[in-house]
């Protein structure tokens, strides 16, 4: 498994497809629960967790009429955090009814990726 393998799913899937289809699959569904599920807790949750930090040579304390005003920093990984989450929300969605149109009807019930949505959608609240 790459990287190029993780951001091409629907590529990866084709080539799944054509091997030992079931085993596979679902191997293959196990590591993107895994990596989604980094991906959401330690780059996404962890970017909101970070304290801002005061502007280079700058301390906190200079100018008081900012005190009340959002930090554009923080703002904008908010923003990015937001747009990223939603559209991995999304991804996973579809990523999970692509896995459940090619696995056999008695496997299905294993193809969730809910609870990695669910961690996006905390994501989405959190920015929010």
């Amino acid at each position: 498994m790459t990287l190029t393998d993780l951001s091409q799913p629907q590529l990866t899937l084709r080539r799944t497809y054509h091997g030992s289809r079931e085993g596979m699959l679902k191997d293959l569904i196990g590591v993107f629960k895994k990596w989604l599920k980094i991906y959401a807790d330690e780059i996404l949750l962890a970017s909101l967790k970070r304290e801002a930090v005061p502007a280079a040579g700058r301390r906190s304390t200079d100018r008081r009429s900012v005190e009340g005003r959002a930090n554009i920093a923080e703002v904008k990984n908010a923003c990015l955090v937001l747009n990223t989450a939603e559209y991995c929300l999304t991804t996973a969605g579809q990523l999970e009814d692509m896995c459940k149109e090619r696995i056999a009807d008695s496997l299905q019930d294993e193809v969730s990726l809910q609870e990695e949505r669910d961690q996006f959608i905390a994501c989405v609240d959190r920015a929010s």
